[in-house]
């Protein structure tokens, strides 16, 4: 079962094409890198949409966040207002 949600992560990240990415900054982590420009890498919109979908899959998911808003209420959203609704 834990392969399984193991398996979807991975389809998550490689729909929203961020696999190569993540796997690019842990392997720089392994060498000690330094990074730079991290937020950019955050902020992006991919990785916004990645991070909503990832929380919409999560069970604990239906708790409310510090704006009064749980995933369902974000669910009925478009991916634009969704990334409108993210400060950046």
């Amino acid at each position: 079962m834990a392969t399984a949600a193991k398996n979807a992560k991975l389809r998550h990240n490689e729909y929203y094409g961020k696999q190569s990415t993540l796997d690019e900054l842990y392997n720089q982590s392994l060498r000690n890198a330094k990074f730079k420009k991290l937020y950019e890498k955050i902020i992006n919109e991919s990785n916004i949409l990645l991070a909503y979908r990832n929380i919409k899959a999560n069970p604990g998911s239906i708790t409310k966040g510090t704006d009064s808003k749980a995933i369902a209420d974000i669910a009925s959203m478009t991916n634009e207002q969704v990334l409108c609704g993210v400060p950046r």
